[in-house]
């Protein structure tokens, strides 16, 4: 089935008086949407509790949950602790979807800015098998991971690179970000 929903709140979800993302499933449904990409843009704020909520409203109105990991996850990183603390963001992002009942997490691969791509996709396909055993380990492996595509070239995730990772791992989807795409290929 294919679904089609928004990533965050649209203007149009204020203006109608929506105040909070757990109000979002009834007004995603009232307008003939199906899917839900809670953000976590800035850092995971949503409590377990409002994400059982969130995971209700979606079931009641039939939409699909997914969650985005916040931005300054950085799996190409060269710094350590850049990678360990996006880890643990992953983890958390998992824990969170697992809570809502979304089975999908949507990330950013990191920058590219001062290493080289090849560089970058080795510490990628690392870090990757880092997180995937870090979700076995938590019993978090049936949340699929997909790595976007960016709109900015001195950020990893081209199109060639997120389907290069997608196709080497079996818990990775690509989430292709046609907007993103456009802008770097024009």
């Amino acid at each position: 089935m294919i679904r089609f929903g928004t990533a965050g709140n649209p203007e149009d979800f204020y203006a109608k008086s929506g105040k909070s993302a757990l109000e979002m499933p009834e007004y995603l449904k009232t307008i003939g949407l199906n899917a839900y990409e809670y953000q976590c843009t800035f850092g995971i704020k949503i409590t377990p509790d409002a994400c059982e909520i969130l995971k209700e409203k979606a079931e009641e109105n039939g939409i699909f949950l997914s969650v985005h990991a916040p931005f300054f996850t950085d799996i190409s990183s060269e710094s350590e602790e850049k990678i360990k603390d996006s880890i643990g963001l992953v983890l958390k992002t998992a824990e969170i979807s697992d809570y809502m009942g979304a089975s999908r997490i949507v990330m950013h691969m990191g920058s590219a800015k001062y290493i080289t791509r090849r560089k970058g996709m080795e510490i990628t396909f690392n870090t990757v098998r880092k997180i995937l055993r870090k979700l076995e380990e938590n019993n978090l492996s049936h949340i699929s991971v997909c790595p976007e595509t960016m709109g900015k070239f001195d950020m990893m995730g081209t199109y060639d690179e997120v389907l290069e990772l997608c196709v080497n791992f079996d818990n990775l989807i690509p989430a292709l970000d046609f907007g993103h795409i456009n802008s770097i290929t024009q």
